[in-house]
């Protein structure tokens, strides 16, 4: 009998042993990240969205995102061509392991798909370093005076607002296809006109010279 408890004994402490080690481990691990999505609104990294992307990588790392809002958000891996590609959503307090690679940039998003911060390799973009200039589809064609709306996601729609950025409140929408001259531009961002006269700034990724 003494030799059973022993035996049970000696079993429950190795295996509160190799918990620990493996949460002390996990800790420890630079490989591992906790993120807590704590942003109740949209920060200054979202104007990064269509600037930012996916670089080849064989270097794992894993990233715990814990949604401490009580709101829903959607955890969205930007890819090699900076298209977002959704892949958890997240109720208030939930949470989710997702195992990527240094160099991909991940964007949360509230209910609605809207950003709300881009983060890479653990941190948030805006207290790296900002990425050096990149080249996209959308840079404004200086003979062209008319652009069109297209390569649209979500519906088909470009959503238009009221200042440069994703954390500026939407305006309009504007369809597949629509018409609109631009006044200015300011980092990816295009301010334009539409055929009546009201102005609003929109992605230049999702417009094409005519």
């Amino acid at each position: 009998m003494k030799t059973q408890i022993a035996s049970i004994a000696l079993a429950l402490t190795t295996a509160l042993i190799a918990t620990n080690a493996a949460a002390l481990s996990q800790e420890l691990n630079p490989y591992y990240s906790d993120i807590a999505l704590t942003n109740p609104y949209a920060d200054s990294t979202c104007h990064l969205w269509g600037k930012a992307s996916s670089r080849h990588s064989q270097d794992q790392l894993t990233f715990n995102f814990i949604n401490q809002t009580n709101t829903y958000r959607i955890i969205s891996w930007l890819d090699y061509q900076g298209d977002v590609q959704e892949y958890a959503t997240l109720a208030p307090g939930q949470s989710t392991e997702i195992v990527t690679y240094e160099g991909h940039p991940w964007m949360v998003q509230d209910g609605r798909g809207d950003c709300m911060e881009v983060i890479r390799n653990g941190a948030t973009l805006a207290h790296v370093a900002p990425p050096k200039p990149q080249v996209y589809p959308g840079t404004p064609d200086p003979y062209a005076e008319t652009y069109k709306v297209s390569g649209t996601q979500y519906g088909g729609y470009l959503n238009m607002r009221i200042g440069p950025g994703m954390g500026y409140g939407k305006i309009a929408v504007l369809p597949e296809g629509y018409l609109v001259d631009i006044v200015k531009t300011s980092h990816g961002w295009g301010q334009v006109r539409l055929k009546h006269g009201q102005t609003g700034w929109v992605s230049m990724k999702f417009l094409a010279a005519m």
